[in-house]
């Protein structure tokens, strides 16, 4: 995080820190009860657009943390 000699942050630190939080908050909602979720469980849950949450799981998807089942669309935690 990049901070400045008076102690606020910078708008990309602030951004990222954003973007940071926004995929754990998605995380977060799988749980041992509900392994599988599907996009638009997870976005009224969290009070966050559908394509937001779609691009997020997308992205950890792309980077292993996820899976998608083929025939339902829903996302899973991959193993790792």
């Amino acid at each position: 995080m990049i901070s400045h000699e008076n102690g606020s942050e910078s708008n990309g630190s602030r951004a990222s820190t954003s973007a940071l939080l926004d995929r754990l908050r998605v995380l977060e909602t799988f749980t041992i009860t509900e392994p599988v979720q599907a996009v638009i469980a997870i976005a009224q849950t969290l009070d966050m657009h559908e394509n937001r949450v779609y691009r997020i799981l997308a992205k950890l998807e792309q980077a292993g943390y996820m899976q998608r089942e083929r025939e339902s669309g829903r996302f899973r935690c991959a193993d790792r």
